[in-house]
This record gives structure tokens, sequence and C-alpha cells, in this order.
């Protein structure tokens, strides 16, 4: 039988890939794979988290690496890290130079 840290896992990357698909949703037509800005989107999850495509996407890697055990993963996990930190400066460089103080508000009121 599965034991507490399992469940825990697949509980954890089951409700961060949900969460993962309403941030993808709510982000619509501006949703990239480069960092590009077409629209502010500051509605739905996005009203406390700037980037909660990102974070749920680790996650929900995290849950599954507990509910597998395979620890090793943990590699994986740390260079999924690195790369949406990455994306997340980018993305935040264009988007504060295309909405400039609209965005800087935005910041001020969300947490990440």
């Amino acid at each position: 039988s599965p034991s507490f840290l399992q469940i825990f896992g697949m509980v954890l990357a089951l409700g961060a890939f949900i969460l993962w698909i309403v941030a993808r949703i709510q982000l619509a037509d501006n949703f990239s794979i480069g960092a590009q800005a077409h629209k502010l989107v500051t509605t739905g999850l996005y009203v406390k988290l700037r980037h909660p495509v990102y974070y749920f996407s680790i996650l929900a890697l995290l849950g599954i690496i507990l509910a597998v055990g395979n620890y090793y993963l943990l590699i994986a996990l740390l260079l999924l890290v690195v790369m949406e930190i990455s994306r997340i400066k980018a993305e935040e460089k264009i988007l504060s130079k295309k909405f400039g103080a609209a965005y800087e508000e935005y910041k001020q009121k969300s947490w990440l």
C-alpha cells in the first residue's frame, strides 16, 4: 500500500496539475513558449500570482517525485526550477517594458 508521502505526492501533483490547467486557460492567447507580452493578465489565479503556470509546473513535478519515490528526479526538479526562474526574469523584463507603471502596480499587489 502507498505510504503517506506517496499519497501526499499524488494529491500534490494532481492539485498542482489542475491549477496549472486553470492558469493556462486564464492566460488564454497570451501563452507563448518564448517571453512575450500581448496583454497583462491580472484576473483569476493571476490576481495574486504573477507566474502560476511556472509555479504549478514545479509543484506538479515535486508531487510526482514524492509519489514515485525516485529522488534522483530531484535533479530534474532543480533544472526545472532554474529554467523557470530564468523564464520569469525574462518575462518580467518584457512585461515591465511593455506595460510600465501598470505592471509595477500589479507587482506590488501580487505575491510572486
